[in-house]
């Protein structure tokens, strides 16, 4: 038996209402899914100079020397989950917790208060949702400490002690973004995308993480068609990824170069390589008014439409 006490960041990862996707898509296909995505976690966990400790089920274990490690690697885990391919008709989740500490390493397991605590944040976290301690948040260099909200004060099941509540705000795309580029600089700062409407170029990177399109003169890039919602969509930097999020009334349409035009409600999708963008109708009614987009290229000429292209 070999003993040796470290002090430590403990995760837990656990899919959400894993139950229900096993009565809704059946055995097969939800085990194959959530395979899927324990494997993207343990990816992360090796990228954040952690260790998966264990899997029981569709639970992951990891540790990782800092508290910065574990919080970074939580938020690469949920972008990557969210990225994921979908089981059926539903995205899979997962509720993370981890707590900083001191805890016993032995024949490869980890014990101890803080696995504990850990233990018990996860069980409080509800689906996509990042939970952590006080006690962690305060080991945090300050920028990503601002990533975070505050929550609640209270004494965990089975604890004597009192624990502040955080969560770890993952989503926020204008400020994680950015935090994350010290684990990933290169291929942030190669990361960039523009966006063509109406003779202008919007170029989108860590210098603008956001860009907003509809019909009121407030938006970014404002949106000649009539279709148009006022508001209508955004595309945010996400990572190394541009998200486009719908948020109108008659739908986003969007077409990928080689793929067929996807309609969009109230719903997000990764862009990538080469396409146009309509608003409120489907390319071929948009006459004209459309938007094409370039991912990870260098400002240049006006592409031709992708009809055009070779």
């Amino acid at each position: 038996m070999n003993d040796r006490v470290r002090h430590l960041a403990t995760l837990f990862a656990d899919v959400a209402g894993s139950t229900g996707l096993y009565q809704r898509h059946g055995d097969a296909a939800t085990l194959t899914a959530i395979n899927r995505v324990l494997d993207a976690m343990r990816e992360v966990a090796s990228e954040f100079d952690g260790r998966v400790v264990k899997i029981i089920g569709d639970e992951l274990m990891a540790v990782f020397p800092r508290a910065e490690d574990a919080f970074r690697a939580a938020c690469e885990m949920q972008w990557r989950v969210s990225e994921a391919a979908p089981l059926g008709d539903e995205q899979i989740a997962v509720r993370m917790g981890f707590h900083f500490g001191s805890a016993i390493e032995q024949d490869g397991d980890v014990f101890g208060d803080s696995v504990n605590v850990a233990a018990r944040l996860v069980e409080l976290a509800k689906a996509g949702q990042i939970i952590t301690s006080g006690r962690a948040i305060d080991l945090l260099a300050s920028p990503l400490s601002t990533s975070t909200r505050r929550l609640n004060r209270m004494t965990l099941k089975g604890m004597s002690l009192e624990e502040t509540i955080y969560e770890a705000l993952w989503q926020d795309s204008e400020n994680v973004t950015v935090l994350m580029s010290g684990a990933a600089d290169e291929q942030l700062n190669a990361a960039r995308m523009i966006l063509y409407y109406d003779q202008h170029q919007f170029a989108m990177g860590l210098p603008r993480p956001k860009l907003s399109l509809g019909r009121d003169l407030s938006n970014d890039v404002v949106v000649g068609d009539p279709k148009a919602s006022r508001m209508h969509a955004r595309i945010e930097m996400r990572r190394d990824k541009f998200v486009l999020v719908d948020q109108s009334t008659n739908g986003t349409y969007v077409t990928i170069e080689g793929d067929r035009e996807t309609a969009l409600r109230m719903e997000e999708m990764i862009l990538r390589g080469r396409g146009t963008i309509s608003f409120g109708h489907p390319a071929a009614k948009a006459r004209g008014v459309t938007a094409s987009f370039d991912c990870q290229t260098a400002l240049g000429e006006m592409p031709a439409p992708i009809a055009q292209r070779a």
